[in-house]
């Protein structure tokens, strides 16, 4: 029956859920459970730990493989193949010579019949085998549900009589798993359930197909606003029964593009609930009004183009092929995460691991040309959530770290300055303080909602909070 829910327990925790058949949009609802999933690569065990046969192995927390990343490499015969080929066009190319300056055009032939057709067989031939998101959930919290009507992937970090609920928003390119490190300090130090969900768009949540059509777009399911329904959805199925003594049942944590969705749930909430709420906005990707509270236009934000929705056909048709060129590579990510603060072998593995599910690349191009598309739905979200402060009660902080070159520090210091917010300072941190100095994220989301003893309500994080090295790890089988 709709509305019915059941897990199954593996380690204390929901391994995963799956859809009931005939739910549809409505009422948020939990999917009954699944059968365990067979590992898809031989797994070789030895003393301590299961080591996986074959390299860029994506293994689960409990040692089965899920898949591999990105292209497998040519087989002996595909090789043979292409050699004959290249006899072939060897021979082509012999023919050629009776044209006037042939030579170069040999050559450039020769190329682009090799280049394309060794192409076309990794394309068709070595592209990863793509599943289900049930068949690869990564961890033992992972659980599914039906919310707003899209079957929604997230993690659920369980505390026993916890008195308030946290809610993680990721920012772009990343999933629910940017939050797997740091959630255990989250829990302690703001004595609370911990949430983290993959946006529309990201991670291992269900991708919907999107016409190109204004109406189709303007209702997109990957928008900010279908991400702050989600988390509503969420906190409804896991809410705290009790108020919490201290005043505060939920935390709201948004990183970077992921700080516009907890904003915008926040903004929704009745004002008795906006009372009993706080907001913790991460290197958010708000931009802020200029100094002084002048604006710099109608509304804050980056140049907006809205095409038409026909002009939109090049970026859902070709970007998906793009993407597939750069994130399959594993070099693309490290340098990308570099850029950010450097990452791990858990850490990159976390970010690759959505590229393991159906349509990732599909669904990445209907988030963008989703943002191509209309208004910005942050356009006024500075003065609203300034209001909100103000009259509601809602509790607004900022962190930030101090080494970030994607968003600026400045950036946060005009945002708390508009809202009347505190910003806290994290040093020797880039772009994602919660992944690299999950402590000391931690310690100032706690200041934040007044836990005294917790962390700095603004400043500098302690030396509490200093930055954590992070643990070479080889794979998700040694996740805790």
């Amino acid at each position: 029956m709709p509305g019915m829910a059941m897990t199954m327990p593996l380690g204390g925790l929901p391994w995963l859920t799956r859809c009931t058949p005939g739910l549809r949009a409505g009422p948020p609802a939990l999917l009954p459970a699944a059968l365990a999933h067979p590992p898809a690569v031989q797994l070789r065990r030895g003393p301590g730990k299961a080591r996986a046969v074959g390299a860029d192995l994506a293994v689960r927390q409990d040692g089965t493989v899920a898949g591999r990343f990105g292209y497998r490499s040519l087989t002996g015969l595909e090789w043979v193949s292409i050699g004959g080929l290249t006899l072939l066009a060897v021979a082509a190319c012999w023919r050629l010579r009776t044209w006037p300056s042939a030579r170069w055009k040999q050559a450039v032939a020769l190329v682009a019949l090799l280049a394309t057709f060794t192409a076309g067989v990794r394309q068709a031939r070595c592209r990863p085998e793509l599943k289900p998101p049930r068949e690869v959930l990564p961890l033992k919290a992972s659980c599914l549900a039906l919310a707003s009507g899209v079957t929604v992937h997230y993690l659920r970090r369980r505390r026993e009589r916890a008195p308030r609920l946290a809610v993680c928003f990721h920012g772009f390119g990343a999933s629910a798993l940017s939050w797997e490190r740091g959630w255990v300090s989250l829990g302690k130090k703001l004595n609370a359930e911990v949430l983290a969900f993959d946006a529309p768009g990201f991670g291992l949540t269900e991708r919907p197909p999107l016409p190109l059509k204004n109406e189709a777009l303007d209702s997109s399911p990957y928008r900010c606003g279908t991400s702050a329904e989600i988390a509503r959805a969420l906190v409804r199925i896991h809410g705290r029964q009790k108020p919490d003594p201290g005043g505060c049942d939920l935390v709201l944590l948004g990183h970077s593009l992921g700080a516009i969705s907890a904003s915008l749930t926040a903004l929704a909430l009745p004002p008795g609930e906006q009372a009993r709420t706080s907001l913790v906005l991460e290197s958010p990707a708000i931009f802020a009004p200029a100094a002084g509270g002048r604006k710099a236009g109608p509304a804050p934000g980056p140049p907006r183009l809205s095409p038409p929705a026909w002009r939109l056909w090049p970026i859902v048709a070709l970007l998906p092929w793009v993407l597939r060129r750069l994130v399959y590579r594993r070099r693309f990510w490290e340098r990308g995460l570099g850029l950010a603060g450097g990452a791990d072998e858990r850490l990159l593995t976390h970010y690759r691991w959505p590229s393991l599910v159906q349509n990732w690349d599909k669904g990445l191009a209907r988030f963008v040309a989703t943002r191509l598309h209309g208004e910005l739905e942050e356009a006024d979200i500075v003065e609203r959530l300034a209001t909100a402060r103000r009259d509601n009660g809602l509790r607004v902080l900022l962190v930030h770290g101090e080494g970030d070159s994607i968003v600026p520090v400045s950036n946060s210091e005009r945002l708390a300055e508009a809202l009347g917010a505190k910003l806290v300072r994290v040093p020797d941190c880039g772009h994602v303080a919660h992944e690299q100095a999950p402590e000391a994220f931690a310690a100032a989301a706690a200041g934040g909602i007044g836990l005294r003893g917790r962390g700095p309500a603004g400043g500098r994080a302690g030396a509490e909070g200093g930055k954590s090295e992070p643990k070479k790890l080889g794979d998700l089988s040694e996740l805790g």
